[in-house]
């Protein structure tokens, strides 16, 4: 069933209503309060929340250097002062990092085996 609520554009809220009511949770006047703190707090959350000051910048050249990045971004997003979404894409760059890292390492191999290949 939808909601009785109205839209700000004054249309009719099509969102599924609560169990044991005629409104969504954003319309429901019994959560109007809790739902307008939520969209208070979700405007500061994650802002500003950058490595922490003094944080050594990470050069990525081996396998060991992406895990000291991956190491600093976890625990900074633990001790929450680096936001999860900033964690998760450092996660994924460190992963292609060391996709690259293992890609060099075997060109320079199958390049020392050419070499005594053709010797």
């Amino acid at each position: 069933m939808a909601c009785a609520g109205i839209t700000r554009e004054g249309k009719p809220c099509a969102a599924d209503v609560q169990r044991e009511s005629e409104y969504c949770v954003f319309h429901d006047p019994a959560k109007m309060e809790t739902v307008l703190e939520a969209r208070r707090a979700g405007g500061k959350v994650g802002k500003d929340r950058y490595l922490p000051d003094g944080a050594p910048l990470v050069v990525v050249r081996t396998a060991n250097d992406v895990l000291t990045l991956v190491e600093l971004a976890a625990n900074s997003v633990l001790l929450g002062a680096l936001d999860s979404r900033r964690g998760s894409c450092i996660a994924q760059l460190a992963s292609v990092a060391l996709k690259a890292i293992e890609v060099g390492e075997l060109q320079e191999r199958i390049e020392k085996m050419e070499e005594q290949v053709s010797r």
